[in-house]
């Protein structure tokens, strides 16, 4: 196979082989959620094609052509048998990930993640900086965050999906329901995703560097921000909070690759490599939706919103209320698995957040209308002012 065709077979062959598994665990765990083989499998899938887009970029593409972070990624090399093999099936992220480059994991066999600087005063700090920076304390925080986060799946036992459903709820009851509901089933993930990174920086994987105060950053593998998806001001943060190794790989292999509807093509691809029920595909068409809308509502009113202080504080609540809510009120589809409960959720709210969205989408203007008229009234205030002196 060209190296120019590379990543489009391996993306072909890797989709296909998580959707041939997906059917599969639809058919015999309908509505289960049992972990089985689809999970390592997704994580291989996400490790294949990044590798082959890396492949592409290294033996296919010129370095003008490429980003800053493609060109850290490339590999201008085929691996080895073993390489491979290790990359894909390496112990200390094998069963639920993060997923990371091919390069990422070559320095870490090579060691050359982690070296001591070579000017150990660079920051101030030369004893501390005169050896190699350890993974013990920033592991040891992911650690205790991650039992953290399980410890509170507990107490909020009784809030179960089941009863989201249960149509004697009021409005506002159902509202603060779905947000705990959805909360605790975060808690989960929150616990796996701190869990698997705290694993990785264990096996030396996870270095990325020195801030400018000359503190080791071990967030290369990070894969949830909980405070961003908890509080983030709009869509696209909170989206960019959660599953950060998916995300980064959605940017990487999809997203930056596509030249006719990017973010569309993302969120279909999102949707198929997680699985094959109604309930994803719903909360991903909708987020795909939500995010165009998202950022047309930023474009026009985010300026508009920064002055005066007291203008902007209501901005940012009411933004971050909105969003999730908005979150909750989707990623609930994602819970239920299935078209008709999710379509009986959504019922009880008459659909009017998607009329809502709809409209929005379709009567704010684009970016470049946006700045258009923004550049228009700029002219007219400066002409208004010339005349004015």
């Amino acid at each position: 196979i060209p190296a120019s065709l590379l990543q489009w077979y391996t993306m072909v062959f890797a989709l296909s082989s998580i959707l041939t598994a997906h059917v599969y665990r639809t058919i015999t765990d309908y509505e289960g959620w049992h972990q089985d083989f689809t999970g390592p499998l997704m994580v291989i899938v996400q490790r294949v094609t990044s590798l082959s887009f890396a492949l592409h970029d290294g033996l296919a593409r010129k370095d003008d052509d490429l980003n800053s972070d493609q060109k850290s990624q490339k590999i201008t090399q085929i691996p080895s048998v073993l390489e491979y093999i290790g990359y894909n099936f390496n112990f200390i992220s094998f069963l639920a990930g993060p997923n990371y480059g091919f390069k990422d994991y070559i320095d870490l066999i090579s060691g050359d993640n982690i070296k001591p600087l070579a000017n150990p005063n660079m920051y101030g700090r030369a004893k501390e900086h005169a050896h190699a920076p350890s993974p013990l304390v920033p592991m040891a925080i992911k650690f205790i965050k991650a039992f953290f986060f399980l410890g509170l799946i507990f107490p909020l036992h009784h809030f179960t999906v089941d009863k989201v459903l249960d149509p004697t709820f009021s409005l506002p009851v159902r509202v603060v329901y779905i947000y705990v509901c959805t909360f605790r089933v975060r808690c989960r993930y929150y616990f796996v995703f701190l869990l698997c990174e705290s694993i990785c920086n264990a096996g030396g994987l996870g270095f990325h560097g020195y801030n400018k105060r000359g503190d080791a950053q071990w967030d290369l593998v990070r894969n949830v921000d909980v405070y961003n998806l908890e509080f983030g001001e709009n869509l696209r943060a909170q989206v960019q909070a959660w599953n950060i190794g998916t995300c980064t790989w959605l940017k990487r292999c999809v997203y930056e690759r596509m030249t006719f509807a990017p973010t569309l093509m993302t969120w279909v691809v999102s949707a198929l490599w997680h699985g094959l029920y109604p309930g994803y595909h719903m909360s991903f068409i909708v987020f795909a939706l939500a995010t165009v809308t998202a950022r047309k509502v930023r474009q026009v009113f985010w300026k508009r919103c920064q002055y005066p202080r007291r203008v902007k504080i209501c901005y940012d609540i009411v933004t971050t209320v909105t969003t999730c809510f908005g979150r909750d009120f989707v990623a609930l589809a994602f819970i239920l698995l299935t078209f008709e409960k999710t379509l009986l959720l959504w019922s009880y709210y008459y659909f009017i957040p998607f009329i809502i969205c709809i409209c929005l989408f379709l009567f704010l203007p684009d970016k470049q209308n946006v700045k258009e008229k923004i550049n228009t009234n700029t002219s007219l205030h400066n002409g208004n002012q010339s005349k004015i002196d």
